[in-house]
């Protein structure tokens, strides 16, 4: 472990003023863990956020980490560890083991405190969800589908110098309609209608969509519903209360900052669109969130 000298500046959040080096950011193999030059906060977040649970990953602004010395924010440290014992899966490697890693070398200690302040349940409307679930089995063979699709016809090269071709898989149904593979996510505003978001989960929990609406209170599932299911949901980004997703204790962008509407959209704002469009509810009330809060955190040694 060593600390970043300066004029560097983390790969993971790019950018950075004129003589700055972009740092790699963050890769987790399972074999070993590398962070180059990242801020230690982002590293609280990873271990305690990201990747705490086994089966998902928890989105960075909804489970806030506050507190801490300003230097959480500034100063850049790289690791090198390796497992005693790999190969490694990502979420233990990013989780528990880089938990150890941090109370070991920075002896933080992290208290977990639950607050009641304004959120948003989402709910099913009066007038019934209006999904089907995906069929058993349905994610492998979409897998397989979208494999044979892709050596079928492949992406195109990118030309010498030229932007990467990013292949997001799938392939055309009977109707003509494109079917992703379960767990992609795409998000963000239409053109040409810059004022309206939308947002396609493809094989996944209504669970997840309360993490990529991007309002201005954390939204908590109490639909209930099981299963997976191709989510899709289009409203105004101009007629809804959209939030600016900044980490508590600093003034720091989140990765996936709100976009600022172009223009004015025309669509619905997100509640009828969602009762119209999915025959789901959001409803304003007082309701808990959990945040991380930094008790105790000093600067390593460096080895």
């Amino acid at each position: 472990m060593r600390q970043c000298g300066p004029g560097i500046v983390p790969g993971a959040r790019g950018g950075g003023a004129a003589g700055t080096v972009a740092a790699g950011g963050v890769r987790i193999d399972p074999s070993f863990l590398r962070v180059d030059c990242m801020r230690l906060r982002y590293l609280i977040e990873d271990a305690y956020v990201k990747y705490l649970e086994a089966d998902a990953f928890r989105r960075r602004w909804i489970f806030p980490v506050s507190g801490g010395p300003d230097w959480l924010d500034t100063d850049l440290y790289s690791i090198d560890a390796r497992p005693e014992h790999p190969p490694v899966d990502r979420q233990m490697m990013g989780g528990p083991m880089l938990q150890v890693l941090l109370e070991d070398r920075f002896k933080l200690r992290l208290r977990r405190e639950v607050r009641q302040e304004p959120v948003y349940e989402l709910r099913v409307a009066d007038s019934g969800f209006k999904l089907r679930p995906l069929k058993e089995g349905e994610c492998e063979a979409r897998k397989l589908r979208s494999a044979e699709e892709r050596v079928r016809n492949p992406p195109p090269a990118a030309a010498p110098g030229g932007p990467l071709t990013i292949f997001l898989g799938g392939y055309k149904d009977a109707d003509g309609r494109t079917i992703r593979p379960c767990g992609m996510t795409l998000t963000g505003q239409n053109e040409p209608n810059p004022g309206a978001r939308t947002v396609h989960l493809h094989g996944q929990r209504v669970y997840e969509l309360t993490n990529y609406l991007s309002l201005d209170r954390i939204i908590l599932d109490k639909t209930g519903i099981q299963g997976l299911f191709d989510i899709e949901v289009t409203y105004g980004a101009d007629v809804s209360p959209m939030g600016n997703r900044v980490r508590a204790g600093s003034t720091l962008a989140d990765v996936a900052p709100t976009e600022t509407p172009r223009g004015p959209s025309g669509a619905d704002p997100v509640f009828a669109a969602l009762e119209k469009q999915l025959g789901l509810k959001l409803v304003p009330t007082i309701g808990p969130r959990t945040y991380y809060v930094v008790d105790h955190v000093e600067r390593p040694t460096p080895n």
